[in-house]
């Protein structure tokens, strides 16, 4: 207990294992809200009155956001504090588009931050936003790159290798060192073993299987534990059940 934050301390000294019960039920997003809540209101919180507490616990995120204004660089720096969580990111730069309006340095770390994460489908969304609907922002370099990573994060050949040869059709330089890794994704992929299991003609293939064990491992990282609070986390309340 040396080691744990003094207001998670003052929660599991009540010994009210409903209390803990109902915590540990909580995302990441929500109770960090706690680190918002006073020594007292922990000490007084009960499982009766958590979720009524919740409501009135300020958002520990804009606290932290409230001070940027319209300042673009303060929001650029936030973004920078969030890239360890995909998730949060995401709510930074929506939080940002409600008080300015976003720029190129905005989309970047983003991008960077879906990249690792392996959330190809959110990119894909970003990126048809900006063609789509940004005045003065469309995806470059950088963002198509961002995919390109993501897709060799996941050790997705086949979307690598389509990611690869878009960007050269439409004059998009790839990143030195990007072509030499998907090129060693090829080497384990066999199209035939794929079609053979999407037609039901054969077992999964143990490169889908890496995909999705890929996909799962880096969103785990990215989703929750600490990146969201370091603090109070419901991963952490887990730890005294």
């Amino acid at each position: 207990m040396d080691t744990v934050d003094v207001r998670v301390q003052n929660i599991f000294a009540k010994g009210d294992k409903a209390l803990v019960e109902k915590l540990n039920l909580l995302s990441p997003m929500h109770a960090c809200k706690f680190n918002t809540a006073t020594d007292e209101e922990l000490k007084s919180l009960t499982a009766d009155n958590l979720l009524n507490s919740l409501a009135f616990f300020q958002n520990p995120f804009k606290a932290a956001w409230a001070d940027n204004g319209t300042d673009v660089d303060k929001w650029t720096e936030s973004l920078k504090a969030c890239r360890g969580s995909a998730e949060t990111t995401l709510y930074c730069f929506r939080t940002l588009c409600s008080n300015v309006y976003p720029v190129m340095d905005h989309y970047h770390v983003v991008f960077d931050a879906l990249a690792e994460a392996g959330l190809v489908s959110a990119m894909g969304d970003m990126i048809g936003d900006l063609w789509r609907g940004h005045e003065y922002c469309k995806p470059d370099d950088f963002a198509h790159n961002a995919v390109l990573r993501c897709a060799i994060n996941i050790g997705d050949y086949r979307l690598a290798k389509a990611q690869s040869q878009m960007m050269r059709k439409n004059g998009f330089t790839v990143d030195g060192g990007l072509d030499a890794k998907v090129n060693e994704l090829k080497g384990g992929w066999d199209d035939n073993a794929s079609a053979e299991f999407y037609f039901n003609e054969g077992p999964k293939p143990a490169f889908l299987v890496n995909i999705e064990d890929q996909l799962a491992r880096r969103m785990d990282e990215n989703t929750c534990g600490s990146a969201y609070s370091p603090e109070l986390s419901s991963k952490r309340l887990a730890r005294f059940e």
